[in-house]
């Protein structure tokens, strides 16, 4: 639907970095390409909510969990954290 999605300016915590730096290279690549999908709203990937964590949403790339916020006030979206799935809720 043109006309109708919001641009974001997608920023990284400082956990989120460090987590996304000591990926494989490979995995890094991927990661990068799914978070840059979310300067546009509504994304083009499939997001779900986090039931224990209110206004937060998850991103799956392969075994990787991105978690992320969105900030509609200023248009932003914080990436706050890239875990493996199997830690990815604790």
């Amino acid at each position: 639907m043109p006309g109708n999605s919001l641009e974001f300016k997608v920023f990284l915590s400082v956990k989120a970095l460090k987590q996304l730096e000591v990926l494989d290279p490979a995995v890094q690549k991927r990661v990068k390409a799914a978070i840059k999908k979310l300067e546009v709203y509504p994304p083009a990937v499939e997001i779900g909510k986090i039931k224990t964590r209110p206004g937060e949403f998850r991103l799956r790339v392969g075994d990787r969990r991105v978690f992320f916020r969105y900030q509609f006030s200023s248009r932003q979206v914080e990436v706050i954290a890239v875990r493996p799935r199997e830690r990815a809720y604790d």
